[in-house]
């Protein structure tokens, strides 16, 4: 019952008010409720007892992303990619915000980062994609979709993306075949 757990998190975190880990759980468990605003506060407890506490740091970036506090999220993407440069989910949440933040450029190095280090990434060729073709490089956009959809192949919002820029690159022989593969794996796709 994930109401009972926040609500006996919420107990702990009373009983025991200097452990940052119950306040970073306390908010994966709001993050997870639907309230960002309220993890975000409960990360930022737990950081303010543990300054370095990694795992706070990505959580609180990514529910501040999500609340569109960009400027607030890269700067914790920023202080943990100074100290963690190896994990590919943080370069993809990084490209996430940025791409958010409207800095496409950027965007497309840190998905470009996050599939170095994991090729076979269908989510970061995806979002490369839509950063592609919001800087107008339809082509190349096209070829990151191509590459989600290849490692993927029910990954509907990279089958849709795929479409789409086909379509809009006036290929539309190769759109409609992609658009019938979205509603034959998804036939309820409105």
């Amino acid at each position: 019952n994930p109401s009972a757990a926040r609500s006996e998190v919420a107990r702990l975190c009373r009983l025991h008010p200097q452990q940052p880990a119950l306040h970073n759980f306390q908010g994966v468990l709001l993050s997870e409720a639907g309230d960002p605003a309220a993890a975000a506060e409960a990360f930022q407890r737990a950081l303010a007892l543990e300054p370095g506490f990694t795992e706070a740091l990505n959580n609180l970036a990514s529910v501040l992303g999500r609340l569109r506090r960009n400027d607030e999220a890269l700067a914790c993407f920023e202080a943990l990619l100074k100290r963690i440069k190896d994990d590919p989910e943080l370069h993809f949440n990084y490209g996430n915000t940025l791409l958010h933040a409207g800095q496409q450029r950027k965007a497309c190095s840190a998905f470009a980062e996050a599939l170095q280090l994991r090729p076979f990434y269908p989510q970061a060729h995806n979002n490369l994609g839509n950063a592609l073709q919001a800087l107008g490089e339809r082509e190349q956009a096209i070829a990151s979709y191509e590459n989600a959809v290849a490692l993927d192949p029910d990954f509907l919002g990279a089958r849709r993306n795929l479409a789409s820029a086909l379509y809009r690159a006036e290929r539309y022989v190769s759109a409609e075949a992609e658009y019938r593969a979205v509603l034959e794996r998804h036939p309820g796709d409105a």
